[in-house]
């Protein structure tokens, strides 16, 4: 999207976001928005958030964005230094499905995304715990039903069919 002074990007607060974030004040929200503003507007992103949100439009091609997956990948992989969840997430999404694929880290990234409590995270890593030796990630159906269950207890609706996909697949 485009303003009078730049261009801008959205941060959508939903289900998938920790629940952490789901209860932000609007004070927060717009905390939050002005942080990313400033810091995607302009300059080198530093912050963990600034950072995965500018990866996303670049991997998607979106707000007047190229699609440049390389630079999205080289912007998430600074979140993972920065220790973020979210990053960590994303990159593994990248390095299993596209670009220089790259199945055993992205397997590593996403066990990591999962441990720190990220939902979605949880719910992909669940995932491939049950499915057998899926991103080079052991089987393991007890895991995966407890990491699952740790995406729903967050509210992330998504992992609820997800564990009963898996249910029938087990």
């Amino acid at each position: 999207m485009t303003s009078p002074v730049g261009s801008f990007t959205a941060i959508p607060v939903t289900a998938d976001k920790p629940h952490e974030e789901r209860g932000a004040s609007h004070g927060e929200l717009e905390s939050r928005v002005g942080e990313v503003y400033r810091d995607t507007v302009g300059s080198e992103p530093t912050t963990p958030r600034s950072l995965c949100a500018l990866a996303a439009r670049y991997e998607t091609g979106e707000d007047d964005v190229t699609k440049d997956i390389a630079r999205a990948r080289a912007l998430l992989e600074k979140a993972v230094v920065l220790g973020d969840a979210e990053g960590a997430f994303m990159l593994s999404r990248i390095l299993g499905n596209g670009g220089e694929v790259d199945k055993k880290r992205a397997g590593e990234l996403l066990k990591s995304a999962a441990e720190k409590g990220y939902p979605p995270a949880q719910c992909a890593f669940g995932y491939h715990l049950g499915k057998i030796s899926s991103f080079g990630i052991e089987h393991d159906p007890v895991e995966a039903a407890r990491m699952i269950n740790l995406a729903i207890a967050q509210g992330y609706a998504p992992a609820k069919a997800v564990l009963a996909m898996l249910h029938w697949e087990w």
